[in-house]
């Protein structure tokens, strides 16, 4: 558990569980924010929480991936809820640890990394273990394809085609850094933070597109 201004979302305080998990002390982390602290491993999922504690006021059981102080990643659950203290509105945040929840699919998806190059590989059977594996998650965090732009569409279908960054910029004539920014934006809005998880929710939702090879898709 952790306590944080509203504005700014600097720590005010922390319990020993979670100076435990992060690696951190009571005085690392008083009036360090976790942006500041680098505690939340990517840009864009940071401004996705921020943005949901500011127009929604906090949210439930979100996945993501906490960066301790020596730089290990940890899978966490967070919740935020803006609690009234000291005459103020401040942020609590609770952080649960889930890497031993998650063992399980990471090593199913280890496997079927050594056939990312050919995504084809991947049977129905395999999808849908992995669909069971991550029901808990999907029922957290529910991302729909329409929220998807038509470039994000495009490049997750041509991903799940087994392209590489550089392959996808060629097939759609964009620059590498286009689809890397393509890739990142599709990441938040999924929830995810790998390749192959991004693939499985693509590919539990009938991609790749037929249209993925032609000409851009235009964003509506």
């Amino acid at each position: 558990l952790a306590v944080a201004t509203l504005d700014g979302h600097r720590f005010l305080q922390a319990n020993a569980a979670l100076l435990e998990l992060t690696g951190y002390t009571t005085e690392d982390i008083q009036q360090q924010s976790a942006c500041s602290l680098k505690l939340l491993d990517g840009a864009t999922v940071r401004t996705e929480i921020e943005r949901a504690i500011r127009d929604d006021g906090g949210f439930h059981a979100r996945d993501a991936c906490l960066q301790r102080k020596d730089g290990e990643r940890v899978d966490v659950l967070i919740s935020t809820g803006i609690i009234p203290m000291h005459g103020s509105d401040c942020v609590l945040w609770v952080i649960q640890d889930i890497a031993e929840r998650r063992q399980s699919e990471r090593e199913l998806i280890g496997a079927i990394e050594t056939v990312m190059r050919d995504t084809n590989w991947f049977s129905r059977t395999i999808v849908e273990k992995l669909a069971n594996l991550r029901a808990p998650s999907a029922q957290r965090h529910v991302a729909e394809v329409s929220s998807l732009t038509g470039r994000e569409r495009e490049t997750l279908s041509l991903m799940c085609e087994g392209l590489d960054d550089a392959a996808v910029a060629e097939a759609m004539g964009v620059s590498r850094n286009t689809v890397r920014n393509n890739v990142a934006r599709i990441y938040g809005k999924l929830g995810v933070n790998r390749r192959s998880a991004a693939i499985i929710w693509a590919r539990e939702r009938g991609f790749p597109l037929p249209s993925a090879r032609r000409p851009a898709i235009k964003d509506s």
